[in-house]
């Protein structure tokens, strides 16, 4: 890109049930240069989506906006990149690819920072807390401390109370 693309943090997911989603940028709004727009949205339709989902407590297939961004890295890349399950799943390309792209190429901000009017059923979604917003760019850049609100504290909440209902429901048996 060739500035960095301004995006809502409006499902902008970070985990699920304790695990991290990778790709999940929001969809709902983007402002920057119209070039870099087009980069980012393909202009044709994609193909037939074909998943190989692992099993697993809560385990979900790839949500559309993970399809659109890795569409556009396999673009960017000159590779084919997949994957099969929402969560955990980083296409191969590392834990710590997603962070270092995301801070590289967008900034991310809630939507009453972006003066954004968002029906009412958004603003009381129930996953406000995984959503990735300004103080956790500011954060993945390096421009600040981690956040320690209580969105965040919540967060670790959810992310731990997951894991070991998780590891509870996927490592015993029940008769």
């Amino acid at each position: 890109l060739e500035n960095r693309v301004i995006t809502s943090s409006a499902f902008f997911i970070s985990s699920h049930y304790g695990k991290p989603v990778f790709f999940h940028k929001s969809d709902l709004f983007d402002f920057g240069q119209t070039s870099d727009l087009l980069k980012i949205w393909p202009q044709k339709l994609l193909g037939q989506l074909k998943f190989n989902l692992k099993s697993g407590y809560k385990e979900r297939y790839p949500a559309t906006e993970q399809y659109f961004v890795l569409h556009w890295l396999s673009k960017l890349l000159n590779k084919e990149l997949k994957i099969n399950n929402k969560a955990n799943d980083d296409a191969g390309l590392g834990k710590s690819f997603w962070s270092r792209f995301l801070v590289n190429n967008f900034i991310v901000a809630t939507p009453d920072l972006l003066s954004l009017d968002v029906t009412t059923r958004f603003y009381n979604r129930g996953n406000k807390s995984l959503e990735i917003d300004l103080a956790d760019w500011l954060f993945l850049a390096g421009l600040a401390k981690k956040p320690t609100d209580f969105k965040r504290v919540y967060r670790s909440y959810r992310n731990l109370s997951g894991y070991l209902i998780r590891l509870l429901i996927d490592n015993v048996k029940f008769n």
